[in-house]
């Protein structure tokens, strides 16, 4: 597997904690209740699996490895994901100290990072990547991708990586799957008082004030 192809599946997998914290803000939202230690287990996992995983082997192997190849494809973007790094960063610091103490910053934090995560993942899957991919020797991306390994051993070893995934999972069922059941609950409910209520009226049109207009 190619070091960037790595990245990529890592993109997939955060697109999905993604589904879970735009569930979390819809229910804060509703002033719904949300386990602060399922906020928690989400600002551990952007910190982690994340910055220290992900945003790691990018700023430690595949950006050096590109801006050393000199090609201005491959080292004009660099300066800016990093940048975009950092402000992720920030995002995150927001996240993890409102918590559940104070939902509205939450909930603002979690869809800024969301929608300038995913701008930035776009742009390395779709730009970045084949830069890469094409000034990196097969060498190169050989070694590279054993530094990778190297990182997520580190990182993510001694069973960690697995925790992580669980979390996500248990997130998913509690979050995203139910909340797409009670959403079709919903309408289905919605959908039934308006059939009914159509029928119920539909001797005579009611005006503003209540009352069946003179015939």
């Amino acid at each position: 597997m190619k070091p960037t192809e790595d990245l990529k599946k890592e993109h997939d997998e955060l697109r999905e904690m993604f589904k879970v914290m735009d569930a979390m803000a819809e229910r804060l939202d509703r002033n719904e209740e949300v386990e602060s230690n399922h906020l928690t287990e989400v600002t551990d996992y952007l910190n982690v699996v994340v910055d220290k995983n992900h945003h790691a082997k990018e700023e430690n192997y595949l950006f050096p490895a590109m801006k050393e190849s000199g090609e201005q494809e491959a080292t004009a973007p660099i300066d800016e994901l990093l940048q975009e790094h950092e402000e992720s960063r920030e995002l995150l610091r927001q996240m993890e100290q409102s918590g559940s103490s104070d939902p509205a910053t939450f909930t603002h934090s979690a869809r800024e990072f969301i929608k300038a995560v995913g701008e930035h993942m776009d742009k390395e899957d779709n730009d970045v990547f084949p830069a890469a991919d094409k000034v990196l020797s097969a060498e190169a991306q050989e070694t590279m991708g054993k530094d990778f390994e190297r990182t997520e051993e580190q990182v993510l070893g001694g069973g960690r990586k697995e925790q992580f995934k669980e979390s996500l999972r248990r997130l998913q069922e509690t979050y995203v799957q139910s909340g797409t059941s009670t959403r079709r609950t919903t309408r289905r409910t919605h959908a039934r008082r308006a059939t009914t209520g159509s029928r119920s009226h539909s001797r005579a049109p009611i005006n503003a004030k209540g009352r069946e207009p003179r015939r």
